[in-house]
């Protein structure tokens, strides 16, 4: 039986910043914000729980999370970690631009929709939205300089 429905593959090159909401929430102990070249790394739990156990620092990543200090980063590096264990560690990494200071306090981070593969995913409607906004902007600037010139 053939389908009405017509799948297609868009590949789209944003010219301004675009962002998906996936609605998870990464607070600021479950991911480490790297100053030098302002990097955020998003941890990959079970890669870190493994590297936790294999160096011993379970107890002392307990105190971590239960305590008042929120810098992962900053705890790794007081643990002697390094930045290669890090990335042993790191299911991805981004830049996080302007969005992070090292002399502000961290925040937490909303990820990005993505698919089964792991990859951003725009959803149809997303696009839909997006286009119907540029047509009606369109259409209400070339009314407004319609209505300029009639004065």
């Amino acid at each position: 039986m053939k389908s009405h429905l017509q799948s297609f593959t868009i590949r789209i090159k944003t010219l301004g910043p675009l962002f998906i909401g996936s609605g998870r929430e990464i607070n600021k102990k479950e991911y480490a914000y790297i100053p030098v070249g302002q990097r955020v790394c998003i941890i990959d739990l079970q890669r870190f729980s493994r590297f936790l156990n294999d160096k011993g620092l379970e107890d002392r990543y307990i105190t971590f999370m239960l305590g008042n200090q929120n810098d992962l980063y900053q705890w790794l590096y007081n643990c002697r970690v390094t930045d290669e264990e890090v990335n042993s560690f790191t299911a991805y990494e981004i830049s996080a631009g302007n969005a992070l200071k090292s002399d502000h306090p961290l925040r937490d981070i909303e990820l990005f929709l993505k698919d089964n593969y792991g990859q951003p995913y725009l959803p149809g409607s997303s696009l839909k939205g997006a286009i119907r906004t540029a047509i009606l902007a369109k259409m209400l600037a070339s009314q407004r300089n319609q209505s300029l010139r009639d004065l």
